[in-house]
C-alpha cells in the first residue's frame, strides 16, 4: 500500500499572454473537481486539490500556493501534459513553471 500524504506547494508560473483576473479566480474552482492524470499506459487516476491561494506578481507571472493530494505531477499540471483540468487550459495560454517549492508534507 502506498503512503498517502498531502503536499503544500508554492509554484511561480509565467504565462505567454497577459494574466486576466477572471482566469485567476478560476483557480478557486480547482478545489471542486478532481484533477485527472492520464499515464502513458492509458490508465488514469485522480488527485484532489484542497486549497488554492494566488497572487499576481506581474502581467505575465503569478504565484500559486496549493494544498493537494500527494502524487500530483506539478509540471504536467501546469503545462497540461495529459492532466485535466490544467493551468494552461484554464488560462487558455501556455504556462511554464519558473520555480516551485514544497512548503509542507502531511502524512494522512
Amino acid at each position: 500500500k502506498s503512503l498517502n500524504f498531502n503536499s503544500r506547494i508554492k509554484i511561480k508560473i509565467s504565462t505567454s499572454s497577459q494574466i486576466d483576473s477572471i482566469n485567476l479566480k478560476k483557480l478557486k474552482d480547482l478545489t471542486i473537481t478532481p484533477i485527472v492524470i492520464y499515464d502513458k499506459s492509458g490508465k488514469c487516476y485522480e488527485k484532489k486539490i484542497f486549497d488554492v491561494k494566488y497572487k499576481k506578481n506581474s502581467k505575465n507571472v503569478f504565484t500559486m500556493t496549493l494544498t493537494a493530494e500527494g502524487g500530483l505531477p506539478i509540471k504536467r499540471f501546469i503545462v497540461g501534459d495529459d492532466v485535466l483540468p490544467n493551468i494552461s487550459t484554464l488560462f487558455d495560454t501556455s504556462c511554464i513553471i519558473q520555480e516551485f517549492d514544497f512548503l509542507d508534507i502531511t502524512v494522512k
